[in-house]
């Protein structure tokens, strides 16, 4: 009698089950039935799935670009976290994901001026400040080919809704400069592709961590110059492979040094092309309090359970 009571309420459970489960696909769809975890959740273990994929694509670019193995040994050496760390603290780890995330290449730039606009361009530019942020739009999104940067000005979108914040005005006898959060300061705007790629997790040297004091490391990646950023003629295999960025053709070269010289023409009073030349040759520095601050940051943005 036991048994047959028991079997008749696995029956019973059965068909209750099966019962829910009719209603809420018929109530709500397919979609809705199954449980979504948080976005925040979700976003961090898709992040984690595509970490594990950097070697492999590693080893294809390689393939496909013919960089040298020294270089390959170099990243490899340089994207291991130590064991039981947190592979978010990973120097690579933010950008590579974040290339390959859905959304991830669309930036919400926001655009200011340290002391007002009013004045600021000699000569100003011709269709005013949608023209300029047009062209330096343009300029942006070729260097980062593939991604799509979008320049706003103040008051179109909030700081809390930008992804990215360019102050632009800096005094010419200033420095450009990341705040280790969201926010890059410019004496010249075409300094942007750098101070940017410090949001996006790229520094001067890779002598041991990231968060350690670089100020006397001398490091550079095989093949790619005295200061993993000083370049004039596009980004390294580091930030290409890295970011998902494809190799730049001669006509976006010849394109980028045409809105480089458009955009600087109209900086008053002395020869910016030179000048925004030297402040990239000679801005190889970032402290190691900016490096530990944007890390920080950049941690409390994902919810660490997600990658244990």
């Amino acid at each position: 009698m036991l048994k047959q009571i028991a079997q008749a309420i696995i029956v019973l459970f059965f068909a209750l089950c099966a019962t829910a489960c009719e209603q809420s696909i018929g109530d709500s769809g397919a979609a809705d039935a199954t449980p979504q975890p948080a976005d925040a959740n979700l976003a961090a273990q898709q992040q984690w799935e595509i970490w594990r994929g950097f070697y492999p694509a590693l080893d294809q670019y390689q393939t496909e670009n013919s960089i040298t193995g020294d270089l390959k040994h170099w990243i490899i050496e340089r994207s291991w976290t130590p064991s039981g760390g947190d592979p978010r603290r990973n120097r690579f780890f933010f950008p590579y994901t974040r290339a390959r995330m859905p959304g991830g290449k669309n930036v919400k730039v926001l655009v200011k001026y340290q002391d007002g606009q009013d004045g600021f361009y000699n000569p100003p530019f011709l269709g005013g400040e949608a023209r300029h942020l047009q062209l330096l739009q343009e300029f942006t999104n070729l260097w980062y080919k593939g991604w799509d940067f979008k320049f706003h000005p103040a008051g179109e979108i909030s700081d809390a809704e930008a992804d990215l914040i360019v102050v632009l005005g800096l005094p010419s006898d200033g420095t450009s400069y990341f705040d280790g959060e969201k926010t890059i300061n410019l004496v010249y705007e075409t300094i942007v592709i750098h101070e940017s790629l410090h949001w996006l997790w790229f520094w001067h040297h890779y002598c041991g961590n990231p968060w350690d004091d670089q100020s006397q490391c001398t490091e550079h990646a095989p093949d790619e110059g005295l200061c993993i950023m000083e370049r004039e003629n596009g980004l390294g295999h580091v930030e290409r492979f890295t970011l998902d960025i494809p190799p730049l053709t001669t006509e976006d070269m010849t394109r980028i040094e045409a809105l480089s010289t458009e955009l600087l023409s109209h900086y008053p009073g002395h020869n910016a092309k030179a000048s925004a030349q030297h402040h990239e040759e000679v801005g190889c520095s970032t402290t190691k309090e900016v490096v530990n601050h944007h890390l920080e940051n950049s941690l409390s943005l994902l919810p660490a359970d997600s990658f244990q």
